[in-house]
């Protein structure tokens, strides 16, 4: 490893802002994301629309930090199934 190296494969928070041609409904929502092998112990972080996982109102946070393990992967299949992205459905 070469500096600056930020170890962590995974982030959780709230968007703060988002690119052209992405759903600006996204900006405020809790969300959970992978970011690959590292960077996810950093402040900010950016990563791709379709990598976001919405994390339910209400949500503590331990089961937030199984959005980033579990969650992903069941999100995944409910896309590939024709469900609607971040609703659980």
């Amino acid at each position: 490893m070469t500096p600056p190296y930020v170890p962590g494969g995974a982030v959780a928070g709230r968007v703060r802002a988002v690119g052209h041609g992405v759903d600006p409904g996204w900006v405020g929502r809790e969300v959970v994301a992978r970011t690959g092998h590292r960077g996810g112990y950093a402040e900010q972080a950016l990563v791709p629309a379709d990598g976001l996982l919405a994390v339910p109102d209400g949500l503590g946070y331990a089961r937030r930090r199984r959005c980033c393990t579990t969650g992903p992967r069941r999100w995944r299949v409910s896309r590939a199934r024709g469900s609607a992205a971040g609703t659980g459905s």
